[in-house]
């Protein structure tokens, strides 16, 4: 292929982008995005671009990234001790799903508000639990798939059967925690003192500029004043999603994965131990030097999306796709499952084998190979994909390299359930447990 269609290409995709880059407001937008406030929903247009502007300035630059890696890193220390804890205990069967997720919740609550709430001390146990279990119960909700989403002349679906009252009664719940904390932030009181933030007393937080506090000195798109409250709390809700929803379930698939594929899991220790060894924790500096853990990466992205469907995304103007005239606002769904294991762009589409990334190390997942779009690509691409990214390799890294993963007695892990469950994100339908191993010395857990 020569130059001049290679450019002719790119302007193509680009004018693609640009067409298909605004976004419907489905069923319950307006009740859990602000009124279409958050990044997700927005309109493109000017206010949409001054959140994304944030998100990708301000947020996950790679100096932002690295400033939150000591808080990081102790939550990652924390999941493994926590684990290495069950097992001392003679616990026979860990629940990974719950140990993995806990972890990604700590790490974007530190981010967002420098504050942990899994596994405080026994005297915030109860603030922390209330704010926890209304989380997550939020993130169950919004990520239930609505099928006026979908159908839009089924939208009557959501009133009648009761799931917009829910969606408001959750919403407002967490509406009301998340304003208690601007409160406190806007008065210049620490996050300690709020009732439901509780510290952890043997983990005095140093002092970072967290999400929050980068937010509240943010001006508006026309530069006349602060972002508003709802703003604010419209992209902390887009963080809590995307941030602890996703790349735990991606992780836990991975995890299943080397338990259903032990010649993969066995690569990936041999490559941690040549790379890392066995006498230190590997971190994230060592990542570039993990061929094989970036192709398991890969691969667990490929065939488990953490959105499978991606977001709707609606036309800006009227524009002709493969022949077909398409108005003004038409809907278009992206299928990235389906992509993902196209015939067409894979070879044995449905099975896992990261050894093909080895093979074809060049392929990404940061949008510029439409075979492999995880996180979208174009305009809508999700801002933080490097987040994400960084959460699975090093949680990945973390878990195998300090431990086997095995399934219980009795059971074969050819026939490990592999079934997806149903929703806006892809978790697994049976949550994973499972034995483990220790591969360290003693004192690095």
């Amino acid at each position: 292929m020569d130059s001049s269609t290679v450019a002719d290409r790119s302007r193509s995709s680009l004018t693609a982008c640009w067409f298909w880059a605004g976004q419907p407001a489905p069923p319950g937008s307006d009740i859990f995005s602000e009124n279409v406030a958050n990044i997700v929903w927005a309109p493109y247009g000017p206010y949409w671009r001054h959140l994304r502007k944030i998100c990708t300035i301000e947020f996950f630059t790679a100096k932002r990234l690295d400033s939150f890696r000591p808080p990081r890193t102790e939550e990652f220390n924390r999941m493994v001790k926590s684990i290495m804890d069950d097992v001392d205990e003679d616990k026979p069967v860990v629940d990974l799903a719950v140990k993995i997720n806990h972890f990604a919740f700590n790490n974007v609550t530190r981010m967002l508000f420098n504050k942990r709430f899994c596994g405080v001390n026994t005297s915030a146990q109860q603030e922390a639990f209330k704010f926890k279990e209304l989380i997550f119960k939020f993130l169950s909700v919004a990520g239930r798939i609505k099928i006026g989403d979908y159908i839009p002349w089924l939208k009557w679906v959501t009133t009648v059967t009761g799931s917009k009252r829910n969606m408001k009664k959750v919403k407002a719940d967490v509406d009301d925690m998340l304003q208690e904390f601007l409160d406190f932030k806007k008065n210049g009181k620490s996050m300690n003192a709020a009732p439901q933030a509780a510290a952890d007393s043997k983990s005095p937080e140093q002092h970072r500029d967290d999400f929050v506090d980068i937010l509240l000195r943010q001006p508006t798109e026309d530069g006349t004043g602060r972002l508003s409250d709802t703003t604010i709390k419209a992209l902390i809700q887009d963080m809590l999603v995307a941030g602890t929803e996703m790349s735990s379930n991606t992780v836990e698939w991975a995890i299943a994965e080397m338990i259903h594929h032990s010649e993969y899991a066995e690569e990936l220790h041999a490559e941690l131990d040549r790379v890392v060894g066995r006498e230190r924790v590997v971190n994230e500096t060592d990542i570039p030097n993990l061929p094989y853990l970036n192709a398991v990466v890969k691969e667990t992205l490929r065939l488990y999306p953490p959105a499978p469907l991606n977001i709707p995304h609606k036309s800006l103007q009227d524009t002709t796709v493969a022949g077909f005239d398409l108005p003004v606002n038409t809907q278009l769904i992206i299928n990235i499952y389906a992509i993902q294991r196209d015939p067409n762009g894979w070879e044995k589409p449905l099975e896992y084998d990261p050894e093909r990334f080895i093979k074809d190390p060049e392929i990404t997942v940061t949008g510029t190979h439409f075979q492999l779009i995880p996180f979208g690509a174009g305009r809508r691409q999700c801002a933080g994909m490097p987040l994400g990214i960084l959460f699975v390799q090093i949680g990945l890294a973390r878990l195998m390299q300090s431990f086997e993963f095995a399934l219980p007695p009795g059971q074969d892990p050819a026939t490990l359930d592999m079934s997806e469950n149903f929703g806006l994100t892809m978790p697994r339908k049976t949550p994973l447990q499972a034995l483990c191993k220790p591969r360290l010395p003693k004192h690095l857990y």
